[in-house]
């Protein structure tokens, strides 16, 4: 991390200080958008935010579950025809219980949406939702290549000799 609130990671990412006001800035955007394409009064959007706030660390838990329970699986099968039958078999329950708690959570936030927004207000809401998180996906994934692209340009490979002229 730099100080002085400049880039970091080869001037490609910013910082925390500058990371801050960005993710504001981009959260009032996704609000206003949300509150003008789903007619929002004030009332409405607030109760929102509170649902979608709440649903929101129960999925980020659920997501870090996911993922130590998928690098665990990967863990175990690396040992090949040597893993363990019951921890593989423990770690496949696992991911079958988190994708049924992914599965009622979505069903609390629709009990608790349906409380003061319409049928069509929230069908709208979880299709903007799928459309943001497809939209960070593929952020996250051209900030990945592009960090790859730039760590193979850090690191040189292994140099090939290169033969004399008429050399085979």
């Amino acid at each position: 991390m730099s100080r002085g609130g400049g880039m970091s990671r080869g001037g490609g990412m910013p910082d925390d200080a500058q990371r801050m006001p960005m993710d504001r800035r981009l959260q009032e955007r996704i609000n206003q958008t949300i509150r003008q394409r789903l007619a929002l009064s004030d009332e409405q959007f607030d109760k929102m935010r509170e649902v979608a706030s709440r649903i929101e660390d129960d999925r980020r838990t659920l997501r870090s579950e996911e993922m130590t329970t998928r690098f665990a699986m990967r863990q175990a099968l690396l040992a090949g025809e040597k893993a363990n039958e019951k921890r593989v078999s423990d770690l496949l329950e696992q991911m079958a219980r988190i994708d049924r708690r992914r599965l009622d959570l979505q069903e609390r936030e629709q009990r608790d949406l349906a409380k003061f927004l319409t049928a069509v207000q929230r069908a709208r809401y979880i299709g903007m939702q799928e459309q943001l998180r497809r939209e960070m996906q593929e952020l996250q994934r051209r900030r990945l290549d592009r960090d790859s692209a730039d760590s193979g340009r850090m690191r040189p490979g292994p140099r090939r000799l290169q033969r004399p002229p008429g050399t085979p």
